[in-house]
């Protein structure tokens, strides 16, 4: 009986199903592909440079905010 009302410890289990690290990682790839492909692709894509650049930081502090320390 004194099993049925012990508290388990979460940090015992873990989360198989949490994904934060490889979508962290998709951010700030996708943060590097964009940074260096803008210069092949400035005439395809009609988007100013400082545009793009803020779109990268944007992804960036995405990252950053996906980090499971955060509650």
């Amino acid at each position: 009986m004194q099993d049925f009302f012990a508290q388990s410890n979460p940090a015992k289990h873990a989360k198989t199903h949490y994904y934060g690290n490889v979508v962290r990682q998709l951010f700030l790839v996708s943060g590097i592909l964009i940074l260096l492909t803008m210069p092949i692709y400035k005439n395809v894509i009609p988007i100013d440079f400082i545009v793009m650049t803020f779109f990268v930081v944007i992804l960036a502090m995405a990252a950053g905010v996906t980090t499971p320390t955060q509650k």
